[in-house]
């Protein structure tokens, strides 16, 4: 995956910052180098484990999901070498036996796939129980499952080779780094788990200067599972663990939205800002991030996810309009309804757009596209429905008398519809009629649409709310549609409602927001010491001062490098090179010290000087 990448801004504090961390991973130097001290420390409850505990019905479904993920990556293999036995073999024996396994592994891919589609319908699973019969379900993304990976012993070959370290004074931060990379596979679903997911995602920019680059190679495979049908997909890239990271903090972002409770506006606010931060993140996504090797990032998906979130926050919207009490009596509350109902069911269109792609449509779980298609004309019955109520009561004032319309009230309804309506305030009765008719016929027909997407998917019908809202809003409409049946009215075509224009501005990730230390602080101060810069290993230099000193001069800062050599001078003689970095001063480690502290430790050694220098090498040495 290739990456545009902008700056995000993530901040490194200084060794103080070190301590608040908690628990350090202490190891003992006798252990060697490989992931299986790690996974003991981890599976034991040793070392700081940050895996989650409680047994949750939320971490069941994530860990069998995390399971099928795994079995499915595992049948995928075996499915393709089979396929690959089958096409290479001349032998007819192997190619029956081949032919049998490739059949065997697909009808089990998509045994574990049906299973796995049923976690991702499971809508009500983030829903606090107390709200499960009285609060329709938004749809919430699953995250994506990774495999362990460790780290420790690559990073040691590159600190050997590349940055000339020992890698046992840099075993700590290496099992901190691999123990946070773990821990990202099983996050707390809340706040906190947010914070590790940003943690871990600050740690790895640092982290990759450090050690991947076109100059440090390295052969890590970053295995992440796609968070819908469970297809494994491995590159080197780290572009792609960082794209796999900002997704799971989307899909961690739209779980939290599900889970509040929405009786109080306090609860549809937090929500809203839950929702909004996850389109923060796709948009993110879609433009740093590209070429992605698993479904639910690619482009399409990236651009459905974003479109349906942010048709669920105006859906929020309408249900705190509505918790607010809004008269459905007085013609600007029916309006202002009428208008954002028909907003909320055009947010949904792009959505439902997408969902024409065959492949789309047969890769997202039955029950989103379910819901997507009920609720988008769930919404569009709303709004004709009020539409109605409003040609009714106008009706009814055209048999009173016309001082019911205010002039504020004739401006709102002539924005009722995209596009100027005579028949509204037509002096002939059988206009308001006609057009009342036409909107609940309109209405009628959503309705319909939305109880068949109801009836036809099982995963749905349990959902009370869900059942109970379509049906009263169906027979509302049947109710008013049978009051003026028998009355005389003009055949009009009801013209489009104009939908309410409600801003929403999506929250970008605010990485800042978890300060990190260095890990590999020790290293030097970046970028200078990074994968991507090369040096010779360090030496050591002495010279004993003369009476006119030791004959060099220095300039810059972290580190602070040899400017200038005198002829014949102790410098020149030592062996010091003009561009070399001074790594210690008479054994005191310089590498993050400004350049007149330096100067100051040259000029305070008493008669004799030693520097531990290294020198940088030029793109056309390496």
């Amino acid at each position: 995956m290739d990456s545009a990448e902008k700056s995000e801004g993530a901040s490194v504090t200084d060794d103080t910052a070190m301590a608040s961390r908690g628990k350090r991973i202490m190891l003992q130097k006798a252990v060697t180098f490989d992931s299986s001290a790690l996974d003991h420390k981890s599976s034991n409850g040793n070392g700081g484990d940050r895996r989650p505990r409680i047994g949750t019905m939320r971490t069941q479904l994530q860990n069998r999901k995390a399971s099928l993920d795994e079995e499915i990556g595992r049948e995928e293999k075996l499915f393709i070498g089979s396929k690959r036995l089958l096409f290479a073999s001349h032998d007819l024996k192997t190619k029956n036996q081949a032919e049998l396994e490739v059949s065997f592994s697909d009808s089990k891919i998509k045994a574990l796939q049906a299973e796995l589609s049923r976690i991702n319908s499971s809508l009500q699973t983030y829903q606090p129980q107390r709200t499960l019969d009285t609060q329709i379900p938004l749809i919430p993304l699953t995250m994506k499952s990774t495999m362990k990976i460790s780290f420790v012993t690559q990073f040691s070959e590159i600190l050997k080779d590349h940055y000339y370290a020992d890698p046992f004074d840099l075993q700590d931060a290496m099992y901190e780094f691999q123990e946070l990379r773990y821990s990202i596979a099983t996050v707390s679903r809340d706040d906190a788990g947010i914070d590790n997911l940003i943690e871990y995602y600050n740690h790895l920019r640092a982290v990759a200067m450090r050690f991947f680059s076109s100059k440090a190679k390295h052969s890590i495979n970053f295995v992440w599972y796609d968070a819908i049908n469970g297809l494994p997909a491995a590159q080197q890239s780290v572009a792609y663990e960082k794209a796999s990271i900002i997704f799971n903090i989307a899909a961690l972002y739209t779980q939290l939205a599900s889970q509040q409770d929405r009786s109080t506006c306090e609860g549809i606010d937090k929500a809203i800002q839950y929702l909004a931060k996850s389109v923060g993140c796709f948009l993110l996504m879609k433009q740093k991030f590209i070429q992605s090797p698993t479904t639910d990032m690619s482009k399409d998906m990236l651009s459905l996810f974003e479109n349906l979130m942010k048709a669920q926050a105006q859906e929020l919207v309408w249900e705190k309009m509505i918790l607010n009490k809004i008269s459905s009596e007085q013609l600007d509350s029916l309006i202002t309804q009428a208008q954002m109902a028909q907003s909320v069911a055009k947010c949904y269109e792009p959505v439902r757009s997408l969902l024409n792609d065959k492949v789309i449509k047969d890769y997202l779980p039955e029950s989103w596209t379910a819901m997507i298609k009920l609720k988008s004309a769930h919404f569009k019955s709303l709004s004709h429905y009020c539409a109605a109520t409003i040609c009714g009561k106008l009706a009814a004032f055209k048999s009173e008398e016309e001082s019911h319309l205010t002039e504020a009230l004739r401006t709102e309804l002539h924005f009722l519809y995209e596009e100027e309506c005579k028949e509204l305030f037509s002096s002939d009765i059988k206009d308001q009629l006609g057009l009342m008719k036409s909107h609940l016929h309109c209405a009628e027909l959503h309705h319909d649409t939305a109880l068949k997407a109801l009836e036809f998917c099982r995963e749905l019908k349990p959902i009370k709310p869900l059942g109970k809202m379509l049906h009263e809003g169906h027979e509302n409409t049947k109710q008013k549609s049978s009051e003026i049946e028998d009355l005389e009215t003009n055949n009009i075509i009801s013209p489009t409602i104009q939908a309410s224009v409600v801003e929403f501005n999506p929250v970008s990730l605010e990485f800042t927001s978890v300060q990190i230390p260095d890990l590999f602080k020790a290293l030097g101060p970046l970028p200078a010491f990074s994968a991507s810069n090369c040096w010779t290993e360090p030496r050591i230099v002495n010279m004993k001062r003369r009476s006119d000193g030791y004959g060099f001069t220095v300039q810059g800062s972290k580190p602070v490098k040899v400017l200038n050599l005198v002829a014949d001078s102790p410098a020149q003689d030592s062996g010091l090179l003009e561009g070399d970095w001074i790594l210690t001063v008479n054994g005191v480690s310089v590498r993050y010290k400004s350049h007149s502290h330096v100067v100051k430790l040259v000029k305070d050694s008493e008669d004799e000087l030693s520097l531990r220098v290294t020198t940088p090498k030029s793109e056309s040495s390496d």
